[in-house]
């Protein structure tokens, strides 16, 4: 593991847990790029540079959705936002049709963040292309 990829896994909770805000209204109409995932059981982390290839996630007014690989679409479907009690707490999450595929969502700036509830899960991050 790198070492810059320890620091992201050491600094990521402290900056998560303490920064950053999850808005209420969710306004991600538009095209997202693909940073990085990490997570899963060995706690991998990929890039497009790692992986050598680009993607990006395209949100539309009409609650559609597409992921997008290299120019090829690889999924797409409706989206919609719900929330979600967890232990005392709200949390939100958006729903992917169409198989029902939620995720808890953090939306910091031109940052999204989706975490899947369970352990050894793949979390996602993205960035709103200007």
């Amino acid at each position: 593991m790198k070492i810059s990829q320890i620091i992201l896994f050491i600094l990521f909770p402290l900056i998560y847990g303490c920064s950053l805000q999850t808005e209420t209204s969710h306004d991600l109409t538009g095209e997202w790029i693909w940073i990085q995932t990490y997570g899963g059981f060995a706690g991998i982390t990929m890039t497009p540079e790692s992986e050598g290839y680009s993607q990006k996630l395209i949100f539309k007014r009409t609650n559609s959705y597409s992921i997008v690989r290299e120019g090829e679409v690889t999924r797409q479907g409706k989206y919609r936002f719900n929330t979600i009690e967890i232990g005392g707490s709200s949390r939100d999450v958006i729903v992917f049709e169409p198989n029902s595929w939620e995720t808890f969502i953090t939306l910091s700036k031109d940052t999204l963040f989706l975490d899947p509830n369970c352990m050894d899960c793949f979390h996602d991050i993205y960035i709103k292309k200007p």
